[in-house]
């Protein structure tokens, strides 16, 4: 059975990717799955931030070959890998993606899309459309030569390599390293970070990183958030917990500074 798990628990939306027979390999089902999922939790105030896994032991392997043709050329205009990670990557609260395995091609695109990527130094990675000829969509060009700058985009996207997680953490692709056996360990920490923080203010920056090549948006949205800041008292708390030496407890949205996942 192919299918998107979903759970919410301590602040945090879990999505597990569960096709293990094939590699978790994604479904045209999943795909339109997905931003159904984002649109919900975007609504919820439990939610704080969303985890991305795989189950079996590895991220994604990609679309799954026999869905390609649906999945590439959806009756709308847009294909549904791109209408998924564009919901990802507009999704206002933070994201996380954690991987083992293998993250190549539409997983790839998936972890991509995603704030932040915690991967095991076993994990293997690969932008692969060259090996299928398919022309990679635009929005995940963009996003890949972001990450990694042109010359290692071009590396990728022309020769469909596979990358150790070694050589993906020196190149941008990984945020986080993490030996295979703690791989849950360390994901636990940085979403237990992610959640520590003001939401107001991780929010407000993850917009404006957004909104990098537009200037005048850029600082709308800055000033907007300021003001926010000031007017819930989030600021205030902040200033006052530094000088009690206490952690945080942050009004804006409830944020549960002490929410501490295990288990991811």
């Amino acid at each position: 059975m192919s299918q998107l798990g979903t759970t919410v628990s301590a602040g945090v939306g879990l999505i597990e990717i569960h096709h293990v027979a094939r590699n978790n390999a994604l479904t045209a089902t999943m795909w339109r799955r997905l931003p159904a999922i984002l649109e919900d939790w975007e609504q919820e105030d439990e939610v704080l931030a969303v985890v991305l896994r795989g189950t079996g032991g590895t991220f994604s392997a990609g679309a799954d070959i026999d869905d390609v043709p649906a999945i590439l050329f959806d009756d709308s205009r847009e294909d549904l890998i791109s209408r998924a990670t564009r919901r990802l990557a507009c999704f206002p609260k933070p994201t996380v993606a954690i991987i083992e395995g293998h993250c190549i091609g539409g997983g790839w695109e998936l972890a991509g899309a995603c704030d932040l990527r915690v991967a095991t130094r076993s994990a293997v990675f690969g932008v692969t459309p060259a090996r299928l000829g398919v022309v990679y969509p635009v929005s995940g060009v963009r996003r890949l030569v972001g990450l990694v700058g042109p010359g290692v985009a071009r590396q990728l996207l022309l020769t469909a390599e596979l990358v150790p997680a070694e050589r993906a953490y020196r190149w941008g692709m990984v945020t986080t390293l993490a030996e295979d056996s703690a791989i849950d360990e360390i994901a636990a920490g940085v979403v237990r970070t992610l959640l520590s923080r003001s939401q107001l203010s991780v929010r407000a920056a993850k917009e404006m990183v957004m909104l990098h090549d537009d200037p005048e948006a850029q600082r709308a949205a800055h000033d907007r958030w300021a003001a926010a800041s000031l007017l819930s008292g989030e600021l205030e708390e902040g200033r006052r917990a530094f000088l009690e030496r206490r952690a945080p407890l942050f009004p804006w949205r409830g944020t549960p500074a002490a929410a501490a996942p295990g288990k991811l």
